[in-house]
């Protein structure tokens, strides 16, 4: 139970619309499991070693350098993801240019090279 009250209060304090953006995969929660180890008492996203699951726990529900370190994280990966999403687009628009120049006529792909000659 005291577990599902910090991450309770983890989540009721993030940012508005940070749950929406969480479940569409953009952004990570405060009290996201990957962020930390319970086992080796370590926040991840802080670069922290706790002394207790307690302590552990008050962090992840009441840091500010947490929430800092994990709204850096999450700019971090949504900025990847447009980054990624930018470099689809212009591989596509490449691919596209590539298809349409291999089709069109006088192409060196369609008759060895170069305009074709007028006919009579």
């Amino acid at each position: 139970p005291a577990a599902d009250d910090s991450g309770g209060a983890a989540a009721a304090n993030a940012p508005a619309g940070a749950t929406a953006a969480a479940n569409a995969g953009a952004r990570r929660e405060y009290d996201d499991p990957t962020l930390f180890d319970a086992e080796a008492l370590i926040c991840r996203a802080c670069s922290r070693k706790f002394g207790s699951a307690d302590v552990l726990r008050r962090h992840l529900a009441e840091s500010a350098l947490h929430r800092t370190n994990v709204d850096a994280l999450n700019e971090a990966a949504v900025a990847a993801a447009r980054e990624a999403a930018k470099e689809g687009a212009a591989a596509l628009y490449r691919r596209e240019m590539e298809a349409i120049r291999a089709t069109t006529v006088g192409s060196s792909k369609l008759d060895g090279g170069g305009p074709r000659p007028l006919t009579k």
